[in-house]
């Protein structure tokens, strides 16, 4: 079984893949050759050639021992994984640094283009980093294959949210009648597009149109972190990445005129989740909510418990995976030590500013749920590796005696609410599978009954 390095609920905006060392050779390569040997590489990791591209290619000591076929394997499956399936290479760009030469390859996924950046030591081609940034290029889809939309329901697309950070959505209704219920779609963390695909699953387009068939309007919408990476700054917070928008759709549902505003529902997963008692802080408009997924463990503990479970399916640690433990280790406890005004830079808390992790540290959603008044739907994959079930149960103790609560857990269906693989792994969402019909039927009834 592959160990594909796929954090879904990592926060991250930028790869933790860097690596860095040092080489002794002294003869400068042109642009031209150093250009070469970038796209030569990309283009062996996008046949999914691994050993190619580790034997083709010069890497600088450090690299050289941290990087095997097994690491390039896991780097590509994951960015697919994340961004869909490879499109194309595009171009590049080039520039300097601290003595480093870079050349950035343009890489269009079929839901996102990255900047991806090989790095060489200053006069030689030997590769001594790697890692990837997300960019605003919209990805060449001619020939990508035309969605269907079952019978019964239609879509139309708009664009809501705060003023010059606009987002694109779409809002899916059935095909006749007017004045629907709406539920609202939230996403996890991370650059997410409107069906918050992953790999080859597309759980809020499964979820908007079985919704949609039983009489029921959905709106989903691409992540202010994918549509707007650059406004996401040292000083953003959860409240910029996800809450904001949440609210905004609440306000905008209000003007739609085939949706009945005494009828607005917002479904938060994993990381919009955890978000929805603050989201109810801000949208008193909303009938009901629903949280599916929803973690209660610190983000920065999760990630070390998932990247611990993904390197043990294959019962070893690789070299490089106990590097990436470790250092991953260091960057947890960082996040765990800080307090306002520290010394601690970004890069030393997965990339992620001091300013996001203080303002998470002071949220406590177990403590709000004791006091959540409107209707609440908890839904839980019982073979779900990234949150286990041990939040479920503490999110169903909070809520313990509560009339307007209902929590369900489901056998075998994993984060995305869909089958789970045996053990649950990151190669399931490989898997074209749907998201399972009775959490739909569960959604829908609980719309129903409110």
């Amino acid at each position: 079984m592959k160990k594909s390095i796929l954090i879904v609920l990592s926060i991250m905006m930028i790869s933790v893949f860097t690596l860095s060392g040092c080489s002794n050779n002294t003869v400068a390569p042109t642009e031209e050759e150093l250009s070469k040997d970038a796209y030569a590489f990309v283009e062996k990791l996008s046949v999914k050639d691994y050993s190619g591209a580790k034997s083709d290619h010069k890497f600088d000591i450090v690299m050289n021992l941290l990087t095997g076929k097994k690491t390039l394997q896991s780097i590509w499956e994951a960015l697919i994984t994340e961004y869909g399936e490879y499109y194309d290479i595009y171009g590049y760009e080039r520039s300097k640094a601290s003595g480093f030469d870079n050349i950035i390859v343009k890489v269009a996924f079929t839901n996102k283009c990255i900047d991806l950046k090989v790095t060489y030591k200053e006069d030689t081609l030997k590769i001594s980093g790697l890692h990837y940034t997300t960019n605003a290029d919209k990805p060449v889809l001619a020939g990508a294959p035309t969605i269907v939309l079952p019978d019964g329901i239609v879509e139309q697309t708009f664009s809501f949210g705060i003023s010059n950070l606009e987002l694109p959505a779409i809002l899916t209704t059935p095909e006749k009648g007017d004045k629907f219920p709406v539920v609202i779609l939230v996403h996890g963390s991370g650059p997410n597009n409107s069906d918050e695909s992953v790999g080859n699953q597309f759980p809020f387009r499964d979820i908007a149109w079985g919704l949609a068939q039983q009489g029921i309007a959905v709106i989903r919408y691409d992540k202010r972190t994918l549509v707007y990476p650059e406004s996401f700054t040292d000083t953003s917070t959860v409240e910029d990445e996800t809450v904001e928008d949440a609210m905004m759709a609440a306000i905008t549902m209000q003007t739609i005129p085939e949706i009945d505003a005494s009828k607005i529902f917002i479904l938060g997963h994993s990381l919009g989740g955890m978000m929805i008692p603050r989201i109810a802080e801000l949208t008193p408009e909303a009938k009901g909510y629903i949280m599916m997924g929803a973690a209660v463990t610190p983000l920065h503990k999760l990630i070390i418990e998932q990247y611990e479970y993904i390197f043990n399916l294959d019962g070893k640690l690789s070299i490089s995976e106990r590097i990436t433990l470790w250092q991953s280790k260091r960057m947890s406890n960082n996040v765990e030590e800080l307090v306002e005004n520290s010394k601690i830079e970004s890069k030393d808390l997965f990339n992620i500013s001091p300013a996001y992790w203080l303002h998470l540290q002071q949220y406590d959603m177990l403590s709000m749920l004791n006091d959540f008044a409107k209707p609440l739907l908890v839904l839980q994959g019982e073979s779900d590796y990234q949150v286990p079930m041990r939040d479920f149960e503490m999110i169903k103790q909070a809520l313990s005696g509560k009339d307007n609560a209902q929590t369900i857990s489901y056998p075998g269906l994993g984060h995305l609410m869909t089958t789970a693989g045996t053990p649950p792994a990151p190669d399931d969402y490989y898997n074209e599978l749907q998201v399972d019909q009775s959490v739909i039927d569960d959604i829908a009834s609980f719309i129903s009954n409110n």
